[in-house]
């Protein structure tokens, strides 16, 4: 077992590595598919992450509700249009 309770200092220790104690583990393919398929629709709208992103950057000291609203949507419906998927 990697996580014991240490009876010395009364407390739990995780003896398993860093990484697997931070980051979920995948295994399921059917999630890892769509994480990939999101990650290259992502790719194929550059130009208007890139927008979306300079107006939260502009702003971001002045944040409300839908001040980026417009980029935002051309950002979701150009990752939607190259998924083939709405939602």
């Amino acid at each position: 077992m990697m996580i014991r309770f240490n009876d010395k200092d009364r407390t739990l220790q995780d003896r398993r590595p860093y990484s697997s104690r931070i980051m979920p583990k995948l295994d399921n393919p059917i999630k890892l598919n769509g994480i990939r398929k999101l990650a290259s629709a992502s790719k194929s709208c550059s130009t208007q992450s890139l927008a979306y992103g300079k107006c939260i950057g502009a702003n971001y000291t002045d944040v409300s509700k839908g001040m980026c609203a417009e980029e935002f949507r051309a950002f979701k419906e150009c990752v939607q249009k190259a998924m083939g998927k709405k939602w």
